[in-house]
């Protein structure tokens, strides 16, 4: 592995935050000092426009034009009976006259309600038709296969077409999650971005991963664009208000005030996050405030397994199973790191209490009474 010095990807030395491990080598001649950079305070500074792409995904087309159409129609509706009954003059109610005065303000009004009808019919079709169809996790397993038992995803997506077994009214009575959100972030259009993590051969012709001195500066904005994103979509209305009404204040005010920090706890109860590092970690944790136990699956998952890339998020979701942390309506929050540079979030709402049977392939399953461990935090 190299470390790129390029112009594109530098960053000024004083912004950046490092961090110092210090390591003696196993012939006890020599002490090693390996400098980590970490993550910046990406909550710090918050774009306007990735807010405004939240409120974007948040809103459904569907439901906008069911929205827009449907209330016209219902105030037309509802003007067109005020008409109704002002139209039947008071002491006609008590003359002979009441029923023919009555049948004729009907039969004029006839026709508007029966195209208001078709028509809220036809925006209800619509709605219908275009809502977004719900995406069930079935199950996940922590398994690397032998060769002759791979199979690309193409034939696994025919393979299992074929057995007539995954269909919406199936799915939902044994699946264990639901997909709330997904949000992806994708900043390939940036050079220093694309090629802060890039594959190539070194001088001795050996290929390698080059990650370049900004990588952690381009980790960074691309968490702060992602949560900013998903923000909207997840956290609830109080907390979004709050959350408003700070950013007005230092936008459009200029007021020197903290921004705040939304609780992402209230939002969910089970983190998922990209298991990178100590450093990456604890960034998170401190920029989030989140506690020792939301961090805990994540901590752990990096303890036994190491750096396992974006698979450790499906290690620590079966780290809160096996330890029985998942109920009835629990959300999970999965966020994870690629290299172009991208940063993805995924929200799953439990469908069901996950019981203790089901966590018997799971591979915390015959030694999760060991953990949680202590580990030194970077």
């Amino acid at each position: 592995m190299e470390v790129s010095d390029g112009s594109n990807n530098s960053i000024e030395m004083e912004r950046e935050r490092l961090l110092a491990e210090v390591a003696i080598s196993e012939d006890s001649s020599s002490v090693v000092i390996k400098i980590r950079r970490r993550l910046p305070d990406f909550l710090q500074s918050v774009k306007l426009k990735y807010v405004k792409l939240g409120y974007g995904y948040s809103c459904n087309p569907a439901t906008a034009l069911l929205l827009l159409a449907g209330l016209p129609l219902f105030a037309a509706t509802c003007v067109q009976l005020t008409r109704l009954v002002f139209r039947l003059d008071v002491p006609a109610l008590f003359s002979d006259n009441y029923l023919r005065v009555a049948q004729t303000a009907l039969l004029l009004d006839t026709a508007t309600v029966l195209v208001g009808s078709l028509a809220l019919i036809f925006l209800l079709a619509v709605y219908w038709a275009k809502k977004p169809r719900p995406v069930y996790l079935l199950d996940f397993a922590c398994y690397k296969p032998e060769d002759e038992r791979k199979l690309s995803v193409e034939g696994f997506l025919k393979m299992t077409e074929r057995t007539g077994g995954f269909e919406e009214e199936s799915d939902r009575a044994r699946a264990k999650y639901e997909l709330s959100q997904t949000v992806r972030t994708h900043r390939g259009a940036d050079p220093g971005s694309y090629g802060c993590v890039y594959q190539r051969e070194d001088d001795s012709g050996l290929v390698g991963v080059s990650l370049a001195r900004g990588l952690m500066a381009v980790a960074g904005d691309a968490l702060k664009t992602n949560i900013t994103t998903l923000g909207p979509l997840v956290l609830p209305w109080s907390e979004q208000l709050t959350f408003l009404l700070t950013l007005v204040r230092r936008k459009v005010v200029g007021a020197r005030v903290r921004p705040y920090i939304p609780d992402f706890r209230l939002a969910f109860e089970h983190f998922c996050v990209h298991a990178g590092g100590r450093a990456v970690l604890d960034a998170i944790q401190e920029n989030l405030g989140l506690s020792e136990r939301d961090m805990e699956p994540s901590r752990m998952t990096l303890h036994r397994f190491g750096n396992t890339s974006s698979s450790s998020l499906w290690y620590e979701l079966a780290y809160v199973e096996a330890k029985g942390r998942v109920g009835k309506g629990d959300r999970v929050w999965q966020i994870a790191f690629g290299s172009g540079f991208k940063c993805n979030s995924a929200v799953w709402r439990a469908m069901r209490r996950i019981p203790e049977k089901e966590c018997e392939g799971n591979p915390w399953f015959d030694c999760v009474d060991k953990y949680p461990v202590e580990v030194q935090q970077a």
